[in-house]
């Protein structure tokens, strides 16, 4: 029984090695087509690249140039298309986004992602719009108080409101300019370019704050706000002095005794009304192709000259009583500084000098530093 095992374990271990060398011989059989055939696609493909080489150098020559420009067309169009098509992908391997904010506005500083604004658009109390605002003067306020409130300097409150002094008054209206600089009533004439120089700012500033759009025509009497205008330095003018200005518009240098009126009012010209009293206009303009200009009452006058900014040759009146008038844009001056005039003496002749369009009066009437409506006097 043991010889008969023997046997067939041999006979079975030699059918298996059999099929094992014929499966070897097969294989190897198999592996030198494999390598014939690389060798053969290897041997062919060179002779094809070669060809195409030859026959790509022998078109760029022939077509000089032409097949060039093609092939540089194609690369171009080819790679803008392999950027629009994996252009998220790079992208997004190099922006990296940070999870713990939701912010939306983008820096470049260490997290990509900033969580608040840190420039503040006014520095006062209170938020103004970029339109001009009413205040009225409280008990215990100041120039210095309401600037602060509204982040603005008291300069620029009391250029916009044409002050005189620094002493306010409880119940006072102050028109408060939105921004630090002040505020411009346009008149005929006017452009972005003459109130940038004026006010020596960038015309931009004006254009941008205001709303403006091409052609940038500005009307007569519309309110423009001057950010950042430069504003003069209030300074007192005496009588001795014949030019003045625009800082002193709002500085009367009251004279030593001084001519004392009436308190009654006549008009110092003869003519029609072309504008009158309001917020941004506190004056009366009457009009006149020729004529006299006179003392509205007596007084003595305390300038008389060429107003710089604006009003032309200019008289201005102390009539010794809170009372003082003035008389803007006259060709003549018939007067000096110092001098005493009655009520209805010629001052000067009427004229369109300064900012002018045309032969008129600029008459204004102040009483203790305020602007009256002149039709309520006359």
């Amino acid at each position: 029984m043991k010889s008969l095992s023997h046997l067939r374990i041999i006979e079975y271990v030699g059918r298996v090695g059999s099929f094992g060398l014929s499966l070897t011989e097969y294989s190897s059989h198999k592996i030198d087509q494999i390598i014939s055939l690389i060798h053969i696609a290897t041997v062919k493909n060179i002779e094809l690249f070669v060809n195409v080489k030859f026959q790509t150098a022998a078109r760029f020559i022939w077509g000089g140039g032409r097949l060039e420009k093609k092939l540089r067309y194609f690369v171009i169009v080819a790679l803008a298309w392999v950027v629009f098509l994996g252009g998220g992908i790079f992208q997004s391997s190099l922006v990296k986004e940070d999870e713990k904010s939701d912010s939306l506005f983008l820096t470049s500083s260490g997290s990509i992602l900033l969580g608040e604004v840190t420039a503040a658009t006014y520095s006062g109390e209170n938020s103004l719009s970029d339109e001009p605002i009413e205040h009225v003067v409280a008990s215990g306020e100041t120039l210095t108080s309401i600037g602060k409130y509204y982040g603005i300097s008291m300069e620029s409150v009391k250029y916009a409101n044409n002050l005189a002094t620094n002493v306010l008054k409880e119940g006072t209206v102050l028109i408060i300019p939105p921004v630090e600089g002040t505020l411009h009533t346009v008149k005929k004439g006017d452009t972005i370019a003459s109130l940038a120089k004026k006010y020596n700012v960038p015309s931009q500033s004006i254009v941008d704050f205001n709303y403006l759009d091409a052609p940038y025509e500005l009307l007569a009497g519309q309110i423009i706000t001057i950010p950042k205008a430069q504003i003069p330095s209030t300074q007192k003018f005496y009588a001795s002095s014949n030019s003045y200005e625009v800082g002193a518009y709002g500085v009367i240098p009251y004279a030593q005794n001084a001519v004392k009126g009436t308190g009654n009012f006549q008009w110092p010209l003869s003519g029609i009304i072309s504008q009158g009293f309001h917020a941004y206009h506190p004056a009366l303009d009457i009009a006149a192709n020729s004529g006299n200009i006179v003392a509205a009452d007596e007084g003595t006058v305390i300038r008389a000259g060429w107003w710089q900014g604006g009003y032309g040759n200019a008289v201005q009146l102390d009539h010794g009583n809170g009372f003082v008038t003035t008389y803007a844009h006259m060709s003549v001056i018939s007067v000096s500084a110092g001098q005493s005039v009655s009520k209805g003496e010629k001052l000067g002749v009427v004229g369109s000098t300064g900012r002018s369009t045309g032969p008129h009066v600029h008459f204004t009437i102040q009483f203790n530093g305020k602007y009256l409506n002149p039709l309520s006097q006359l």
